[in-house]
């Protein structure tokens, strides 16, 4: 283009001066002015074009802008909901499969003392009860808060303690030896529930699996990071407990959801299960 209107302002400026001349040289000013007025077409041709191409760009990055946009509140909708359902399958599996373990270890050793010692059987079945009442009442709080807000990724409290954990789980025929060592109130009540929910579900897995005959060493450190074993011999044989249940994978998820990690694996004859957390871990995404 700078080349033709150059040659072609040349041409010009000659026409101007002397149109008989054809081999003259035109002056520099003619020159100028020649190519000014032939540039000035394909100049505005191309200014034009730019013009348009530069709204076209613009429109087009808009509409791949909200595309993205778009695209990225589905994918945070699902994982949203992804979270959610996670989040449920934890705490229905949480209270439904640890509620169920100790009523049928109660009930299986009410039925054992049935007749050597009757007067046994009303203290399990009043642990049966109460279990069952207490699994109800979690089961109606968590609901409750479903309800209210299906996407919450807030800490559920269920109103269950350590303490009452032992104590319930050792009503259910376990041996536990417990050993607790700082300040558990030190720490904020996401890594608190985590411990919980990691050792509810460890003595369930004891309770189930385990040997009965042996006690189940239970450390925790509230140091920081904090710190939680459990350690309990098994009934069954190492090639059929291989750790990729249900439980194993929500004890890992709750370390995790807090900063969190777990560890569980067969040493030996005993199952161990060590979980490390934050002290002041929150809930994450």
């Amino acid at each position: 283009m700078a080349a033709a209107s150059i040659a072609g302002g040349w041409r010009v400026a000659q026409l101007i001066s002397d149109p008989t001349a054809l081999g003259r040289l035109p002056d520099i000013a003619g020159v100028a002015v020649g190519t000014a007025l032939v540039s000035a077409v394909p100049i505005g041709a191309w200014a034009a074009g730019m013009m348009k191409f530069q709204r076209d760009s613009a429109s087009a990055a808009r509409i791949a802008a909200a595309r993205a946009e778009a695209e990225r509140a589905r994918a945070v909708e699902a994982y949203a909901h992804e979270a959610a359902r996670s989040q449920i399958a934890r705490d229905v599996h949480d209270v439904v499969a640890h509620s169920l373990a100790v009523i049928i270890a109660q009930a299986d050793g009410a039925r054992y003392s049935m007749q050597r010692s009757p007067n046994s059987i009303e203290p399990a079945l009043g642990a049966i009860a109460a279990t069952g009442r207490s699994s109800l009442l979690e089961v109606r709080a968590f609901l409750e808060r479903l309800r209210a807000d299906p996407k919450a990724r807030e800490v559920i409290e269920d109103g269950l303690d350590v303490d009452q954990l032992i104590a319930r789980m050792r009503s259910a025929g376990l041996q536990i030896d417990h050993h607790v060592i700082g300040e558990p109130e030190k720490s904020s009540p996401a890594t608190a529930n985590a411990v919980l929910r990691i050792l509810t579900e460890a003595l369930t897995n004891a309770l189930k699996h385990g040997d009965r005959r042996e006690p189940v060493i239970v450390r925790q450190r509230w140091d920081d990071p904090a710190t939680l074993e459990i350690v309990n011999v098994t009934a069954a044989p190492a090639e059929e407990r291989r750790g990729e249940g249900y439980g194993t994978i929500s004890m890992a998820e709750r370390a995790r959801l807090v900063g969190g990690s777990l560890d569980s694996r067969q040493v030996g004859n005993k199952w161990v299960v060590t979980a490390v957390l934050p002290r002041e871990g929150s809930l994450r995404q």
